[in-house]
């Protein structure tokens, strides 16, 4: 029998809707080969790319068959919802310049005036007249779909290879996290700056002639040479004569701002890289640096940062974007209200903005609750929103095992490190782990953000977590494990020399005191900075710093922007982040390592004691613990008296500040145990003249030897 021949596929309708959902570059397509049906049907082959769906070039339809050869095609009605076409034009600023040059901060760029440039407007391109009759064939549903679409396709989702931006990949290897079809989200879900305050020319001029009128009081040949206006500051470039000294300047600060008025200056003596001093003075009228106006900046889009984190805009109004790949670690201090939390809230956002649960992982430590309540249903979490402080060294202790496991996993490929891991070529033969599973194609990044150290640095942990931080700062990078902390009391007790030296990249907010800022920056300077997001910015091996306006996010902007986010991907959790029985693994190559070594210390201890707090242990009773300070100890002795008395005998220094700072106690806590101390006799009473106590004992540290 002749079979019967297959029917012929129906005409697709202008208006109908895809057979299945489509996202992306694939949807501009799809929309565009119907628009291009409808109207060319005879064009549309011709047009195809070579994956069979119209061009992004030839998606814009023809007015009718009948259009002659050549002509323009005519412009798709503009749709009121979609984003208006925003074409460059030339102005010419008005008003005259002062004597020095004078860099104005307008909110978007910079402009010296008088100078003609180009500026972005708001001004939409008006589509040029058609026929009603024209207008009610064509399919306008789809015509304003496409153009949605390709907008967000254009504008809101960079290529990787154009703009650094990674794209999602269609599997979740290592990360356990399905992403096919996850979107990022859109910076339209944020505020638009409306109005931008500019500082009186007036007030500059007479500011300027203040500077050079105090100058000229005190001696000092100068003039001022260049001025820049910023948001917040205002920066007067004074050029010295040869011969004049940088600390004449320095010297008459206090004159400077008496004569100005101002709340707090800032000198620069000199500016690096320049070959003059910088005087920075408040601005009168302060614009606010929305985060909206910097993603959609050029800086951004373009930006090929590993892992781009925007900070603001500098003195220029330059947007300032840095990588948190090359720091590798961030540490950021400031005073309680000096905006520490919203840059906080800012290097967050960045990272949703440019990374996909599958490409990004988070660990989130809140000691105070609510900071970083409102990331709880984000999908890049890998454990819930650490609030609980005793957790807190259990997270970073799984952090340093996956850093180790990480290690082992890229001997097993050959990489060097994470980026090598993820881009190397497809496996021959599947590889095995350590523990027999299949070694995956990519490893997410691991970013741990804890937001008050002062909270876990306070606790009996203390020392538990200044190792694991040290650990994972100094063989984190590679492994791709960043360590974003911050504080808001820079104390030498809480930001030890230990973890400063291993978190390069600091950024300090105002601080109380000149010592505060020593602490966070081994410079003076933060103390005189304004508060509400100004910030000193010290890269990793740079000289000097940047002083930046942070940008501004609201909790509004941040719930669209977690509300986004949550209901695409569900959360897949880590149960053994938090786990109390996980120990600590040695390093890769190490047989017995150090931290092997501790952990099985510490089971055989709980085998014996049972699961309690080191202060329960009643040492003097455990056979197997040997201390030079075992015969001195008495039945019911804390650790924390061992570890005293150990440290008085071997280092055979006695004092309570002494104490307090190496075993991470308070100073009332620490002179209590010198009081105990000097009652049982280990150590003499104080002496008079402010002379160090005397140790009574010494035969401990000659058994030890």
């Amino acid at each position: 029998p002749v079979p019967t021949p297959a029917p012929a596929p129906a005409p697709v309708s202008a208006v109908s809707a895809p057979a299945q959902p489509e996202t992306g570059e694939k949807k501009v397509f799809a929309l565009g080969r119907k628009i291009l049906d409808f109207f060319m049907p005879s064009a549309a082959p011709e047009g195809e790319t070579q994956d069979g769906s119209a061009s992004a070039a030839e998606s814009v339809p023809a007015a009718s068959s009948s259009q002659p050869a050549g002509a323009a095609p005519p412009v798709l009605p503009s749709d009121p919802s979609a984003p208006a076409v925003v074409p460059p034009r030339v102005k010419e600023d008005e008003g005259a310049a002062v004597a020095p040059p004078v860099t104005a901060y307008d909110g978007s760029s910079a402009a010296v005036p008088p100078q003609v440039r180009t500026e972005e407007t708001e001004t939409p391109v008006a589509p040029p007249p058609a026929a009603a009759a024209e207008n009610a064939n064509r399919p306008a549903p789809v015509i304003r779909e496409f153009a949605r679409e390709k907008d967000r396709y254009d504008n809101q989702q960079p290529r990787a290879e154009e703009k650094g931006n990674p794209r999602p990949g269609p599997s979740a290897a290592g990360s356990g996290i399905q992403c096919a079809q996850y979107e990022l989200p859109s910076v339209f879900l944020l505020t638009k700056q409306t109005e931008v305050k500019k500082e009186d020319q007036s007030h500059i001029e007479a500011s300027r002639d203040k500077i050079q009128n105090t100058l000229e009081s005190f001696n000092v040949d100068g003039h001022v040479s260049e001025i820049i206006v910023g948001p917040r500051v205002t920066r007067f470039e004074v050029t010295l004569a040869p011969g004049v000294k940088v600390e004449k300047v320095t010297g008459i600060q206090g004159n400077i701002s008496m004569d100005l008025a101002a709340e707090t200056i800032r000198i620069l003596a000199p500016i690096p890289g320049k070959t003059a001093v910088g005087i920075e003075v408040p601005n009168k009228e302060s614009s606010v640096v929305c985060l909206r106006d910097l993603m959609e900046s050029a800086v951004w889009k373009e930006s090929r940062a590993q892992i781009p984190i925007i900070l603001g805009r500098d003195i220029a109004g330059e947007v300032i974007v840095t990588d948190l790949a090359k720091a590798p670690h961030l540490l950021i201090a400031g005073s309680t209200g000096s905006g520490k939390s919203v840059c906080m809230n800012t290097l967050i956002m960045s990272l949703l903005f440019r990374f996909s649960p599958e490409d990004l992982r988070l660990i989130m430590v809140d000691p105070k609750v609510v900071e970083l309540e409102m990331y709880r249903p984000i999908p890049h979490l890998i454990t819930p929103v650490v609030n609980d402080p005793k957790k807190v060294p259990l997270a970073l202790r799984w952090g340093v095992n996956e850093m180790e496991r990480r290690y082992r996993v890229m001997a097993k490929v050959h990489a060097k490190k994470l980026s090598d891991f993820n881009t190397r070529p497809p496996d021959p033969a599947p590889v095995l782990d350590e523990e027999g599973e299949v070694i995956p194609p990519k490893l997410p990044l691991l970013i741990i953000i804890i937001d008050e150290l002062a909270d876990i640095m306070m606790t009996e942990a203390k020392g538990d977590v200044e190792t694991s931080i040290c650990r994972i700062a100094q063989k984190g990078r590679a492994a791709g494990i960043h360590l974003v902390i911050a504080t808001q009391t820079p104390r030498k007790d809480i930001i030890t020399g230990l973890i400063k030296a291993n978190l390069p990249t600091k950024i300090a907010f105002k601080v109380s005191s000149n010592m505060d800022s020593r602490v966070i920056l081994d410079l003076s300077g933060a103390e005189k900075l304004l508060g509400s997001g100004d910030m000193l910015f010290k890269p990793n091996g740079a000289a000097g710093m940047e002083r930046i306006q942070g940008s501004l996010v609201t909790d509004p902007e941040i719930q669209k922007v977690v509300d986004f986010v949550k209901d695409q991907v569900e959360q897949n959790f880590v149960s053994q982040v938090v786990a109390e029985n996980v120990e600590v693994k040695g390093s890769v190559g190490d047989d017995d390592g150090d931290d092997g070594a501790y952990a099985a210390t510490r089971s055989a201890r709980e085998e014996r004691f049972g699961n309690r707090d080191d202060d329960e242990y009643d040492l003097s009773n455990d056979p197997e613990y040997e201390s030079p300070a075992a015969k001195y100890l008495q039945p019911g002795d804390s650790d924390l008296i061992r570890k005293a008395l150990e440290i008085i005998i071997t280092e055979q220094k006695a004092s309570t500040s002494y104490l307090q700072r190496r075993l991470g106690i308070g100073y009332n806590k620490s002179a209590e145990l010198m009081d105990e101390l000097e009652k049982r006799g280990i150590i003499s009473a104080p002496l008079p003249g402010g002379q160090k106590r005397e140790i009574l004992i010494t035969d401990g540290l000659e058994e030890k030897e």
